[in-house]
């Protein structure tokens, strides 16, 4: 997790931090995990990364803490409800509401989609606490998420995913009307060079490519099919955006809206090998409600 503060004149570094995390709700932190951060080069100022957490502040400089959660730490499970697509001995797949973290992390301990499956999920093999994620979700989107139930299905999983053949397919509401047909959006996306909870195109990223396709136009918008060949950290959001029609509902990386309060993102159908019998499978969740209502809205402004 990338936490972004701003600096308070007079004050040491590592105290400012430890009381700006705790504020933050940031789990168990500690001036001696403060100091390690520092340590390990997981501080920058302006920028530019700092190794002494005595370090006295002037005020208003930039300060970017990447908190890294601690793998090791058990994950309580949790009575949140499921909404279960598909499941078998091996697998998992549920339909992942928007507004739900995925997997614990700094500030984000409880709540999750992790702790959730910990709950309902009694046949995961793997040790206490741990769960088979094959791939993750940002928060503000919905959709289909594969969870392997044991080690050799995740690995299999993985190399699938890693190797692209998965087919996933997305839909989304876009702001403005765009040309009809496929649309092939590349662009390598990396960290932002100034703003670190972004990400963008840059030459330093890594390659990214996707297709875009309308479906429906409305009212100052368009609802889309989109299909992603890779699968980078915020792809579709950024891709989209560069493109000149941000996602609807996004505050990120467009203007936000009044009709929606998430992005207008949700994964609705994926496609893959079953780790074990190797047939091909296909699974699909159904559209959210708050899409479907915005949709319905923007129709009638046609």
């Amino acid at each position: 997790m990338i936490v972004e503060l701003e600096g308070r004149e007079g004050l040491r570094l590592d105290m400012h931090l430890l009381e700006e995390l705790k504020k933050r709700e940031v789990s168990a932190i500690t001036r001696s995990k403060i100091q390690k951060l520092i340590r390990d080069g997981k501080v920058e100022i302006n920028g530019v990364v700092v190794k002494k957490g005595g370090l006295k502040l002037k005020g208003k400089e930039k300060i970017t803490v990447n908190f890294e959660f601690d793998e090791n730490e058990e994950i309580e499970a949790e009575n949140i409800p499921l909404d279960i697509i598909y499941e078998d001995n091996v697998i998992l797949v549920v339909n992942k509401p928007a507004g739900m973290v995925v997997h614990p992390a700094a500030g984000h301990r409880k709540g999750t989609l992790v702790n959730a499956i910990l709950y309902h999920v009694k046949d995961l093999d793997f040790p206490q606490g741990k769960v088979g994620l094959v791939h993750r979700l940002d928060k503000d989107t919905s959709g289909c998420l594969v969870v392997a139930k044991n080690e050799e299905a995740l690995l299999e999983l993985r190399r699938q995913w890693q190797n692209r053949a998965v087919e996933k397919e997305y839909v989304a509401v876009v702001e403005g009307h765009i040309p009809d047909g496929i649309t092939v959006l590349k662009g390598p996306i990396g960290r932002h060079p100034k703003d670190r909870i972004k990400m963008a195109v840059v030459s330093y990223g890594k390659e990214a490519e996707t297709w875009v396709e309308p479906i429906e136009y409305l009212k100052g918008a368009t609802l889309c099919k989109v299909l992603i060949k890779t699968g980078r950290t915020h792809q579709i959001r950024v891709h989209l955006s560069r493109f000149g029609h941000p996602i609807v509902g996004d505050k990120v990386y467009g203007k936000g809206s009044n009709l929606i309060n998430r992005v207008a993102l949700h994964a609705k159908k994926l496609g893959f090998y079953h780790p074990i019998t190797r047939e091909w499978l296909e699974v699909e969740a159904p559209l959210a409600d708050d899409i479907k209502s915005l949709i319905n809205t923007l129709r009638q402004g046609n």
